[in-house]
């Protein structure tokens, strides 16, 4: 599907007759690499959040077995 022929981005380029669709910025997405990727310090800004995603998760897997009785 070509520029010209998705309606949002028809209307965008008619609304805006100066930018021809080779002139618009091209954005290139890459993975972020490394431990970034893994957010550590939102984590630990979030610890007590997960801990209780966590512990809910794990009271509703054993909530009639043995191990939930304890």
């Amino acid at each position: 599907m070509s520029l010209s022929e998705h309606p949002l981005e028809a209307r965008t380029l008619a609304a805006s007759p100066l930018k021809s669709p080779e002139a618009l910025p091209h954005i290139r997405l890459a993975p972020s690499r490394g431990f970034r990727a893994l957010g550590l310090a939102e984590l630990w800004a979030y610890r007590e959040l997960l801990y209780f995603l966590a512990w809910r998760d794990i009271k509703v897997r054993y909530k009639q077995t043995l191990l939930g009785g304890a």
